[in-house]
């Protein structure tokens, strides 16, 4: 075999697979769907919304998709059934019925009982509670419903912690998960709490 005919040959091996590369599937393509997250027991989370969905490829367009070229068709514009913009209407404008009572737990500490939500709207009520009688926030972990604060006169913050119990929500306060905070304060903030429930955005 001479020289000639050996370069033809790699230069046509080359040719050949840089023809299957620039024919390959796009990696994008190939991804598949996920499963929706799941909410640990006693927990809410809001549905997912797909705002801006991705048509399919009709058969003749992917056979038009090349790598570095795509060939896709644009994005279908949002749009809003008239039966989903009717329930939204109606549920940003349904009134709540907010209960609320202060009490004791099973130990003696104070504990605000909410009702009348699940935990989604109670979760932000209490955020807003909390910026209205303006308790410096440190931090927040929806996934724990766990609220650190600062109380006054005191330097470490402390957990305001939403749980759910059979007929309502228990709003507490913690020193940590196993040591509840002083009673007093405790009872202070969450008499303030109670006072501006339910709260606007201040």
């Amino acid at each position: 075999m001479n020289f000639k005919r050996l370069t033809s040959i790699l230069l046509l091996s080359v040719a050949l697979s840089a023809c299957h590369w620039l024919h390959r599937k796009p990696v994008f393509m190939q991804a598949g769907s996920i499963k929706p997250p799941v909410a640990p027991p006693g927990m809410s989370i809001r549905p997912p919304q797909e705002l801006f969905p991705v048509p399919e490829l009709s058969p003749q367009a992917q056979k038009t998709v090349h790598h570095g070229e795509a060939e896709l068709p644009p994005p279908q514009p949002l749009q809003v059934s008239q039966k989903d913009a009717k329930a939204e209407a109606q549920q940003a404008g349904a009134v709540i019925h907010w209960q609320l009572s202060l009490g004791r737990d099973g130990n003696g500490f104070p504990v605000l009982y909410v009702g009348g939500s699940g935990f989604d709207l109670t979760w932000d009520q209490l955020n807003l509670a909390l910026a209205r009688t303006q308790t410096p926030i440190k931090d927040r972990n929806r996934s724990l419903a766990l609220i650190y604060v600062t109380l006054p006169h005191q330097t470490s913050s402390v957990q305001v912690r939403l749980s759910r119990s059979v007929d309502n929500w228990q709003i507490a306060l913690q020193n940590d998960d196993e040591t509840p905070a002083d009673a007093v304060a405790s009872r202070v903030l969450l008499q303030r709490l109670q006072k501006v429930w339910p709260a606007t955005t201040p």
